[in-house]
């Protein structure tokens, strides 16, 4: 009997050992991939929160794209994130952003919504940037983000598979 609650007790710990490594490679995983991603810092104007992509943040996150094996010069997908309590005003800033040609890609609740109650609108356009262009897009999108009062625009992604799933499968060589 003590051998066999001593075997359960050494495989339980190997069990949340096991468990331990295996969170563990994934949040490193996780850190390499997008720790060379860098965005500013966030600030407020009037209702709206937003990250300040500077342009020395975009050129490091190109370069960091391009060093990971992405061909920056070909059309990718191009991510951008809103975030308001108000599912109607997103709504109605996805019809906004619609008529400036970007793919709604998600409109529903954010991962944080349990704690936070905030709801996520995810759009997407196929194209190619530069770090110019990026951020002259960025600052297009606080602007349009201010005027229609979305609480937080909280920044872009890049690359040939949105958050969505949808992938770029029109340019391929």
């Amino acid at each position: 009997m003590f051998l066999l609650l001593h075997l359960l007790a050494y495989r339980r710990k190997l069990f949340f050992l096991f468990v331990f490594l295996v969170a563990l490679g994934v949040l490193s995983s996780i850190y390499f991939t997008y720790n060379d991603l860098t965005q500013g810092p966030s600030v407020k104007i009037n209702d709206t929160e937003m990250l300040v992509s500077t342009l020395p943040d975009i050129e490091s996150s190109f370069q960091s794209m391009e060093d990971k094996g992405i061909d920056v010069n070909k059309p990718l997908i191009y991510g951008y994130y809103f975030y308001d309590h108000d599912k109607n005003k997103l709504l109605a800033f996805s019809k906004v952003l619609q008529k400036e040609g970007f793919y709604i890609g998600i409109l529903d609740e954010s991962a944080t919504y349990s704690s936070d109650h905030q709801y996520l609108l995810y759009v997407t356009e196929t194209t190619i940037h530069t770090p110019q262009s990026l951020l002259k897009q960025c600052n297009r999108l606080t602007a349009l983000a201010v005027k229609n009062h979305i609480e937080d625009f909280d920044g872009w992604e890049a690359g040939e598979q949105s958050l969505d799933g949808q992938k770029i499968t029109q340019y391929q060589d």
